[in-house]
């Protein structure tokens, strides 16, 4: 299938995902209503933190090597196997020892009040089943398998609506109290789903055994030289986008977090449009030539400009009237901080297809320094503004560290890259001709 093609199916695979997502998270915010949601947005945020930190940014690795195909795909198996294996032990280990050694660090991990057995055995089974979905994916993509990706999103859409409304019901219809623990017992129990998904498609696609015995200067030592610095990006990259939430928490309650999660959920919507675009090209741009490269970067990057663009107004016009009607009244305050988000996310999704193409000239070291900039301006803002002005201040703190990342990036890309000065934000008629033609077929 075509780059086009790969695009425009993930595109109308995308459109009724969200509208899946949307619906279930308003399940899941009517039922724990602002607090709880606070506590069920700041367990996600921890875990997908541990997620990504141990982690070792495997998608991004297996989907440069298989694509470029410079290592055989069965050692990169056998990398990923290593890294769920020592994750997955480093979690239960540090989990068992904050649960009865270390037990004054229990605070730093989990909110206070849910920290029992449970909600530890929440998190690591969630993180073990998290990563397992991510090699999966990794394969998959790698192999240009977006349609099997796609799919799967899907599924996974249509089992959370399936699954909270179902919950929903039950309290409407019964009065049943379903709070943060039930939820949370659904949650895993839909991700146990999404794993046996994602390992169906590997079975039918992939069908690959894995090779335990790895040479260091033949395999370990270039996957990891390549992915070191991109993970170190990404980890960066990571507490760019969630450092807030951490700040929030401690210098608010968990009725402003779960406001302030609520803005950032909806906000970041407008990554439905440049995710899939980043992850689609990505493959493609790491087996192109360089004229061909630029000329995939320019046509995606204005489609990704004006999609987010559109995306980001639509949103901006309708959240004084849709947030409190479809969420309720009294997450009204959401209303605020989410304006205000949709300005940095706007530039942070314009920068996505820049950060692709920098990765795939293996030039992740200008991804880092961006992700570096980033944070730092995260870090003085969020612990300057967010004890003056609460999650609104919160709010303009990313928007400063999102616009220094795109600065620099789009530096990096004119200076570094070649790219040269340009249309990469707004769709053209001739593009416009282009995605129609290729919708038709």
């Amino acid at each position: 299938m075509s780059l086009n093609k790969h695009v425009i199916h993930t595109f109308l695979t995308q459109i009724p995902s969200i509208l899946l997502g949307i619906v279930a998270g308003i399940f899941i915010t009517r039922l724990l209503g602002p607090e709880g949601r606070g506590i069920y947005y700041l367990f996600q945020v921890n875990i997908q933190f541990a997620t990504l930190l141990l982690g070792a940014s495997l998608t991004n690795g297996l989907i440069y090597y298989m694509a470029n195909k410079q290592l055989d795909q069965r050692s990169l198996l056998g990398i990923s196997l290593y890294v769920l294996i020592f994750s997955t032990a480093v979690v239960l280990l540090g989990t068992a020892l904050i649960m009865s050694v270390f037990s004054d660090w229990k605070k730093h991990v989990f909110p206070i009040g849910y920290d029992t057995l449970f909600y530890a055995a929440y998190f690591s089974a969630s993180f073990f089943l998290t990563i397992l979905n991510t090699i999966v994916s990794g394969f998959l993509q790698g192999r240009k398998h977006f349609g099997s990706v796609n799919t799967i999103a899907l599924l996974n859409g249509a089992l959370n609506l399936a699954c909270f409304g179902i919950a929903f019901l039950i309290y409407q219809l019964f009065g049943t109290t379903i709070g943060v623990k039930e939820i949370f017992v659904i949650a895993v129990g839909i991700l146990l789903l999404n794993t046996l998904l994602w390992l169906y498609f590997y079975a039918r696609h992939i069908r690959i055994l894995p090779t335990m015995v790895l040479s260091w200067n033949k395999v370990v030592k270039p996957f990891s030289s390549y992915t070191g610095l991109g993970h170190v990006s990404n980890v960066l990259n990571f507490l760019n986008y969630r450092f807030d939430i951490w700040v929030v928490s401690y210098y608010c309650d968990f009725t402003q977090v779960g406001f302030y999660g609520l803005a950032v959920n909806i906000g970041q919507f407008l990554w439905m449009i440049s995710t899939p675009i980043s992850s689609v090209l990505l493959p493609y741009l790491s087996e192109s030539n360089v004229a061909t490269k630029m000329t995939m970067l320019r046509l995606y990057s204005r489609l990704n400009g004006t999609a987010s663009i559109l995306g980001a107004v639509l949103i901006f016009l309708l959240c004084d009237t849709l947030v409190p009607l479809v969420y309720g009244e009294e997450f009204s305050p959401s209303t605020l901080p989410l304006k205000i988000l949709l300005i940095g996310i706007v530039f942070s999704s314009l920068t996505k297809p820049f950060a692709s193409y920098l990765a795939s000239n293996n030039m992740i070291r200008h991804n880092l320094i961006a992700t570096i900039f980033g944070l730092i301006a995260t870090i003085f803002f969020d612990l300057y503004l967010v004890p003056r002005m609460g999650i609104v201040g919160a709010s303009w703190a990313t928007v400063i560290a999102y616009v220094a990342v795109f600065l620099y990036v789009y530096w990096a890309m004119s200076y570094k890259a070649g790219m040269v000065f340009g249309n990469y934000f707004w769709l053209t008629r001739e593009d416009i001709k282009t995605f129609i033609g290729e919708t038709k077929k």
